[in-house]
């Protein structure tokens, strides 16, 4: 999932805080199949009650 946004072969330190960041939000706000269509970040909220 992470090679949607960077290249391989493309060095990591390439990228800033903020693409980081938008790229870990975008992961944990995507829907599972694995989990009911639910993401990763509502059920960890739900473990956090």
């Amino acid at each position: 999932m992470i090679r949607r946004f960077i290249i391989n072969g493309k060095h990591i330190s390439y990228y800033s805080y903020d693409d980081m960041a938008f790229i870990e939000d975008w992961i944990n706000t995507l829907p599972r199949r694995i989990l009911k269509y639910k993401n990763p970040e509502e059920l960890f909220e739900l473990h956090l009650d």
